[in-house]
Order: structure tokens, then sequence, then C-alpha cells
């Protein structure tokens, strides 16, 4: 199946989310700075907003050091034909060159806050939501979150936050 751009609106009527096809790609290898910057370009540049923020989902492993050393420094994966791709976090800065500047990024990746990732990305989003450590597996609850996407305060990263960390402290609690 070819990759799909997907623009995600809320219907005014019944409040609801709703999907619209914006435009089917090639396959490609996501985890290219070049193609993930098309995309950006594509969805940001076609439908021009007050605000825009960016949800990215995949595996991480941050900014990484040690001994031996280690060579992880990356953001997303492909794999393709049994082998795995990756991107390096100044790829993924030049990437988003084709972006707007964010109100936020939601970071729905293992290690993207650590202190190395937050300074090096630091000029990309106005503000920076993720873990320093790794996320639980199934990742952010979307049912949930998307409706916070949505609001249009202020507050929208204390809320996206807020709604994250409940989720799983309820969970993890059984409250």
């Amino acid at each position: 199946v070819n990759p799909k751009l997907y623009r995600l609106m809320k219907d005014p009527k019944t409040g609801k989310g709703e999907f619209e096809e914006i435009k089917e790609y090639p396959i490609q290898l996501s985890t290219d700075p070049k193609v993930m910057g098309q995309v950006f370009a594509d969805a940001y540049g076609a439908y021009p907003s007050a605000s825009y923020g960016l949800v990215m989902w995949s595996h991480a492993d941050g900014w990484l050091e040690g001994a031996p050393p280690v060579s992880t420094r990356w953001i997303g994966e492909d794999i393709y034909d049994g082998v795995s791709y990756k991107m390096d976090i100044l790829d993924f800065k030049k990437a988003l060159n084709r972006a707007p500047y964010l109100d936020f990024i939601f970071y729905d990746l293992c290690l993207m806050q650590t202190a190395e990732v937050a300074y090096e990305l630091r000029d990309e989003a106005r503000y920076s939501l993720g873990s320093p450590a790794e996320i639980p597996g199934p990742g952010s609850p979307y049912d949930m979150m998307i409706p916070v996407y949505f609001q249009s305060n202020r507050f929208i990263v204390n809320d996206l936050a807020d709604t994250y960390y409940n989720y799983y402290a309820d969970t993890y609690t059984g409250t």
C-alpha cells in the first residue's frame, strides 16, 4: 500500500474527526529527510493556518552516547526488505526546515526529550513534548489525544501532557 497524506479535521455538525486524503505517494522511505521535508511542505503549504503542530510517531533512540561507542541519535524507523532505516536527528532538523515554525512537536517516541535533542531542535517549535526515557509500548492514547489537538487555546500543550499522563496513571494504578 502506498503511503498517503491525510488531513484530519473536525466535522462542524457532529464534532467528530474526519479524514480527507490529500495525496498518495509512491513507496519511499519516510526516514529520508528529503521525503519527510516534502511531506511537510505538502501538508503545511496546502493548508495555511495561524498555528501548527506536529505529532511524530514511530521509534527513536534520542541522542544516546556511551561506551562502547553506540550509533544512536535517531528518530523514526522504516523497515524495507528486512533492512532498518533510521533518520539522524540532524537530518530530521533539516526536514523541519520545510515546515513552518510549530507551536508544538509531540514526540510519541522514546528518548526524544533528552537535553541534547531539546537543545538541537530548540528553534523548531515553541513547545516540545516527549519523554527523556522509554514511553509505554502502546504509545499515545490517540482516541483521547485527537480531540485535544483541535483545541484553540493557549493551554493545549498542558492539556496534551495531562491527557497522556492521566491515561497512563489511571492504566497503571487501576483507577
